[in-house]
């Protein structure tokens, strides 16, 4: 994957890709997964890929989350893509 990744303290990685939002996801996950983005299942299954890239496109600050291939992933104003493994994300949330 051509993106700059970096390891956040809360155990989420933020990938970097200047792609649409939809395949910034895909590839994401396949690289974490470490298997091609054509083995990662259909994002389409999660969220509509199409309103996804409007949707971020449109933003001005904020973050859309939601559950993708074992994955918490979260997608910024900017097209960043960020993942957590649905446990870790959990115990996040559970914490406080």
């Amino acid at each position: 994957m051509a993106g700059l990744s970096e390891q956040q303290s809360d155990g989420r990685r933020v990938v970097t890709t200047g792609q649409r939002p939809s395949m910034a996801v895909v590839e994401a996950v396949a690289d974490r997964k470490g298997v091609e983005p054509i083995e990662v299942g259909p994002l389409a299954y999660e969220v509509d890929p199409d309103a996804l890239n409007q949707l971020v496109e449109s933003m001005d600050s904020g973050t859309i989350t939601f559950p993708f291939e074992g994955f918490e992933v979260e997608v910024d104003a900017d097209g960043d893509v960020s993942l957590a493994t649905e446990r870790a994300a959990v115990a996040d949330t559970t914490a406080d």
